[in-house]
């Protein structure tokens, strides 16, 4: 047994040899139709050639289906992933399928392990990716060896083979800073989340065309750096106001963070929005409970997450997506912590 494990290849190796896309070789290797006849031929000989066996989790996709999808996250917005939660178990449960939650950190190898072990089990027959684990390449290319069906929300590479939904963050940013600017503030401060997400990227760059097309500059000393969590928030919140020269509004990358910065504004004292006006992004739950309520941009998470889980149980059904890459509209929301700026 021993030896024979160890000359077991992955799917990887079999497209290489064979010339063919992993897809590719995926369809073969499950049977599916369409795949032509030399194609076929040049696959099965590399099969042959390198012995390879499809795992569980393959074989599991091809002949005893579990009907259960995993939810991989690694985010810091609990109110997010609370929304996303909600309309992919909607989604999934009324198209026959159960939903798993899997967390995993993507910069820790033994989460990594452990959803790998998870997936050789056959416990499930794909995985949606939420932001930031769609960008991991280790993950990434550990899924196309095993062959197993897998939808991305908001990835950075929005071009490729995966299937992948997203929010128009760079318009509905552009959107709330000149919701701000038409109220007369000029000096904003702006909370970037975490840099290695696209949409963190997306909502700075909406942002600044918003400045640009205003004819005013980018200020770089008004530029803060979050994580998308409450607390750095908070960390931020305490910077800005330790600046000389203080804006008269912060937009925060999402309410979580913006939630962060109203907490240290009343214990300052500060009026929001008489003396300061405070913006999020997302639209959650808690941009409704905090006081004031949140001015914010609007982003269809549940739909998002029914739209990935829909695509993606399309996908293991044997139906092709009408589209591999969705991006739905975002819109602005005015409450009541944005306001003209003191005089």
């Amino acid at each position: 047994m021993h030896g024979r494990e160890q000359m077991m290849s992955t799917l990887r190796e079999v497209a290489k040899r064979a010339r063919v896309s992993i897809k590719t070789a995926s369809r073969v290797v499950n049977g599916e139709a369409g795949v032509a006849p030399a194609t076929l031929a040049r696959v099965r000989r590399a099969v042959t050639t390198l012995r390879y066996v499809p795992n569980v989790s393959a074989r599991r996709l091809v002949r005893r289906r579990t009907h259960v999808i995993g939810l991989v996250y690694q985010n810091k917005s609990w109110n997010w992933l609370n929304d996303f939660q909600r309309g992919a178990i909607a989604q999934a449960r009324t198209r026959g399928y159960e939903l798993l939650m899997h967390p995993c950190a993507i910069d820790e190898p033994g989460d990594l392990d452990l959803l790998l072990r998870t997936l050789d089990q056959g416990s499930v027959d794909g995985l949606i990716l939420t932001p930031p684990c769609g960008d991991s390449l280790l993950l990434t290319q550990a899924l196309d060896d095993r062959g197993t069906p897998h939808a991305n929300v908001a990835p950075t590479r929005r071009d490729g083979p995966a299937l992948s939904v997203s929010a128009s963050d760079a318009e509905g940013a552009r959107e709330m800073g000149e919701h701000l600017m038409a109220l007369g503030h000029r000096r904003i401060a702006f909370v970037a989340g975490g840099a290695e997400q696209r949409s963190s990227h997306d909502r700075e760059l909406g942002f600044r065309a918003a400045l640009e097309a205003a004819g005013l500059s980018w200020d770089p000393q008004l530029m803060f750096r979050g994580d998308f969590s409450f607390e750095s928030g908070v960390a931020c919140a305490e910077a800005i106001l330790a600046l000389d020269l203080l804006p008269s509004a912060i937009f925060a990358s999402n309410d979580d963070m913006a939630a962060g910065i109203l907490r240290v504004c009343h214990e300052r004292g500060l009026d929001v929005p008489g003396q300061l006006s405070v913006a999020g992004f997302d639209d959650v739950a808690l941009s409704r409970q905090v006081w004031p309520a949140l001015t914010t941009i609007h982003q269809p998470t549940a739909e998002i997450a029914a739209q990935a889980t829909a695509m993606l149980v399309d996908w293991l059904d044997g139906d092709a997506p009408r589209d591999r890459h969705r991006t739905l509209a975002t819109r602005l929301v005015v409450r009541d912590s944005t306001g003209p700026p003191c005089i």
